[in-house]
């Protein structure tokens, strides 16, 4: 059997959802320490800016893991042909 990478890894952990829920909870908890002290144009796009900077990540991760994923399939099949011959 294949090793799994790195990005295989990270997608695996960041695509479960323990983080799904550790991130609605931090996100709460944000909020509601945040309006406590009041809801300001500050804390919005920081917010807003550290929610886009997850999704570029998990992005990019997701393409890592794609690739190497279809790579680890093209190896397979080779494997498979020279096999059946």
């Amino acid at each position: 059997q294949l090793e799994s990478g790195s990005a295989d890894k990270v997608r695996n952990g960041l695509g479960s959802w323990t983080f799904v829920v550790l991130a609605l909870l931090f996100l709460c908890a944000g909020t509601l320490y945040n309006g406590q002290k009041g809801l300001t144009l500050f804390l919005i796009i920081l917010l807003n800016l550290m929610l886009s900077c997850v999704a570029a990540l998990q992005a990019s991760i997701l393409l890592i893991a794609a690739r190497r994923e279809d790579q680890i399939s093209s190896k397979l099949a080779k494997y498979t042909l020279e096999i059946d011959q």
